[in-house]
């Protein structure tokens, strides 16, 4: 999917042009790019949709070079491609109207949906048929009882689940480490729900291991001569510093 816009002439050009003068449409031939920028536009909602976390583990394979040009040329420049496309087909006053448009009436929520459909669906049912759906295993008065509580919030989740993406590697995710790839979900699991103490933890303590599981392969030594002759772990700084100077961005 990457190699058909990692090869495109068109857009290495647009980049180039994007990246050395101002944002101005009118020095190019509309028709001219038109047409890649259309192309374009159609393979960045293809990208981003497969890169919605929405896989148990969330770690996507791809080839490296791939990777460093979705990081360091598509994604930063996605939205200015997309508004270069909306310009060339004419609707810069539309989008205009869109940045500045605020509804009088704010949409309903993903609660309120869950929310009014138990109601609904409750409302319905006489005796005998909430009676049935019960004895199928569905706790109608539990789903409504839960929706209540202060703790359930799946707006908040789902605007939290889409800020994320899953960790891109060069090789297949089976070749992750079981216990490495199941606390990967548990930091994806704990972001989405909203809990920032356990995310840097998880992060934290995932990091610290790898360096440490890493360090001997990448050359550095795990441990050092302690202050009273003794050898000890060096701590995650030591180790980080020492593989930023090994392998600097």
């Amino acid at each position: 999917m990457l190699l058909l816009v990692r090869n495109s002439t068109s857009l290495r050009i647009w980049f180039r042009w994007m990246n050395c003068r101002p944002f101005d449409l009118g020095t190019m031939q509309r028709r001219r790019i038109e047409v890649p920028l259309g192309s374009l536009n159609k393979e960045l909602s293809t990208i981003e949709r497969e890169l919605r976390v929405d896989a148990e583990v969330p770690v996507t394979q791809l080839a490296a070079s791939h990777i460093k040009f979705f990081r360091e040329h598509l994604e930063p420049n996605a939205r200015v491609l997309r508004r270069a496309y909306w310009e060339c087909t004419g609707l810069r006053d539309l989008i205009e109207s869109l940045d500045e448009y605020e509804p009088n009436h704010p949409c309903r929520s993903v609660k309120e949906a869950i929310a009014w459909g138990l109601e609904r669906w409750g409302d319905m049912l006489d005796d005998d048929e909430l009676e049935d759906w019960q004895s199928r295993g569905f706790a109608i008065d539990a789903a409504i009882e839960a929706i209540e509580l202060p703790w359930f919030e799946p707006d908040r989740w789902l605007e939290n689940m889409l800020l994320l993406q899953p960790v891109l590697l060069d090789r297949p995710p089976q070749h992750v480490r079981d216990h490495i790839r199941y606390r990967l979900s548990e930091i994806y699991r704990a972001f989405t729900f909203g809990l920032w103490m356990s995310s840097i933890a998880l992060c934290r303590s995932l990091l610290e291991y790898s360096l440490k599981d890493t360090a001997l392969q990448c050359g550095i030594e795990r441990a050092k001569v302690g202050s009273r002759g003794e050898l000890e772990d060096k701590s995650m700084k030591e180790l980080s510093d020492e593989f930023s100077e090994q392998f600097p961005a």
